[in-house]
């Protein structure tokens, strides 16, 4: 029945939610001089998966019509390659902005990167070069195109991968 379907899966939501919290709650009484932001999960077949994690930004207006920017990212990801815990990501991006008119916006990026497969031999590199251009029609309706050519680098014959997207959407907001 169709009319149940939305209510099962906010009853499993919730039960997910309730599970977990019952879990957290009885080992944070178990070990309360731990550190609050360790997560102990044991599974006999992973590895463990740590990595410092660092997140910035840096933005630099070099006019008023021209910015600058620096991100870098460092995060733990969920992977489904077998035998491996997870994926320790770092990610930079170097994107300049310039307002051409009030109306018309182009965006350059360039990022690049580095996927660490704990326990597995895997390693990828990352980079992606990305244009936008931004056309306002007016403080309502806005105009965008990308163009984005990304490369995936492995070390492992046959996983790496180019491709090349282009997305044209249209901004409506009131």
């Amino acid at each position: 029945n169709h009319e149940l379907l939305p209510l099962l899966c906010i009853a499993i939501l919730i039960g997910g939610i309730a599970l977990r919290t019952s879990v957290w709650l009885h080992f944070d009484a178990l070990q309360p001089e731990r550190a609050w932001f360790v997560e102990d999960i044991y599974y006999p077949t992973w590895n463990r998966l740590d990595g410092l994690l660092v997140s910035s930004s840096l933005v630099w207006t070099a006019t008023p019509l021209t910015t600058a920017k620096f991100y870098s990212d460092t995060t733990i990801a969920e992977t489904t390659l077998a035998g491996t815990s997870g994926v320790l990501t770092h990610i930079y991006t170097v994107e300049v902005d310039h307002d051409f008119r009030r109306w018309l916006t182009a965006i350059g990026k360039f990022t690049w990167g580095t996927l660490d497969y704990q326990g597995d031999a895997r390693r990828d590199k990352i980079y992606s070069l990305s244009g936008d251009l931004i056309y306002k029609l007016n403080r309502n309706i806005w105009l965008k195109g990308t163009l984005r050519r990304d490369w995936l680098e492995s070390n492992l014959p046959g996983n790496s991968t180019a491709t090349t997207v282009v997305l044209v959407g249209v901004r409506l907001q009131h």
